[in-house]
């Protein structure tokens, strides 16, 4: 099996797993506030990949020069997304969180245009737009002026994530996905703790239920997803990695029905087919490409170079 098959697969369980993860976070913040959610999920995920680095004995240290970078990307990636999206899906439905993450492509094409001077294709701009089109198909149409809070605060988190993607990128070329993940978790965690005192908790409300979830989120979502991305990322290069990510509102709307009931109506199943149609031409376009010749900028934002 060939890297880029791995990646594809990759990144559509990373977009499964997000997707069923707005599910998760809604029904774990019973108990815990938006920022303990967060804030204990990457306690465990950088323990967890701890001891598996030392398992391994492939345990590293970072460069003292990689340190502000690695710390940027943890805040970014970490503390400042979490924190929106968490609040955001105490304000707005999981289905309407998910749809927003759809204009994570959209942020990554105008910091790759500027910082890396990347080509935008006239397909890649096609299927995006269309990718975005099949997601207001998807919530319907619904009108955003019932909760501009949560809203905003949705937008912001797919502007940390974007700002995250270019932060990472340099680290790629000296350490380990799970490295990357380890320390960028430990920077995230140590970021929320100025602000844990302003949430709430309700361990008495705990059960095994939300204890299920809160595991998921954990040891799936958050340590296995986040170094499937970083793999694939590395791979695929950031937009192809960041227009995969429309694929999180449709599997949530396949585990809002399984888990809570929800069903799909016809507009919905058809802004769905459209996100899908639109990740596969891109795709396609990555297979000619791949096939005939690659722009030096793509060729340089896979493999996590900055671009003069």
């Amino acid at each position: 099996m060939s890297d880029k098959v791995k990646a594809y697969i990759g990144l559509t369980s990373t977009a499964m797993f997000w997707g069923a993860s707005f599910v998760s976070i809604k029904i774990c913040m019973e108990v815990f506030g938006p920022l303990y959610l967060a804030f204990y999920r990457y306690i465990f995920t950088s323990l967890i990949i701890f001891f598996v680095l030392k398992l391994m004995k492939k345990l590293e240290k970072i460069d003292r020069k990689d340190i502000f970078r690695m710390a940027a990307s943890g805040i970014t990636g970490v503390t400042m997304y979490f924190a929106f999206e968490n609040n955001a899906v105490l304000k707005i439905s999981s289905n309407e969180a998910s749809i927003l993450i759809g204009t994570i492509p959209i942020f990554s094409l105008i910091f790759n245009r500027f910082i890396y001077k990347s080509r935008i294709t006239l397909r890649n701009f096609l299927s995006i737009a269309a990718s975005i089109f099949g997601i207001y198909l998807i919530i319907g149409g619904a009108s955003f002026s019932l909760n501009v809070v949560g809203y905003v605060f949705m937008i912001m988190a797919a502007v940390s994530w974007s700002m995250y993607q270019f932060l990472v990128k340099p680290l790629f070329e000296k350490y380990s996905h799970m490295t990357i993940t380890m320390y960028q978790s430990l920077f995230g965690v140590l970021g929320f703790v100025p602000f844990l005192r302003l949430d709430y908790m309700n361990m008495d409300q705990m059960g095994p239920e939300i204890m299920a979830h809160f595991i998921f989120l954990t040891l799936i979502c958050s340590a296995l997803c986040t170094y499937l991305y970083l793999y694939s990322q590395e791979i695929l290069g950031i937009n192809i990695a960041s227009v995969f990510l429309n694929l999180i509102p449709v599997f949530t709307f396949v585990f809002s029905f399984v888990i809570l009931n929800e069903k799909l109506s016809l507009i919905q199943t058809v802004g769905a087919l459209i996100v899908i149609v639109a990740v596969s031409c891109v795709k396609e376009e990555i297979a000619d490409s791949a096939g005939k010749h690659e722009e030096p900028g793509e060729i340089n934002a896979a493999k996590g170079c900055l671009v003069e």
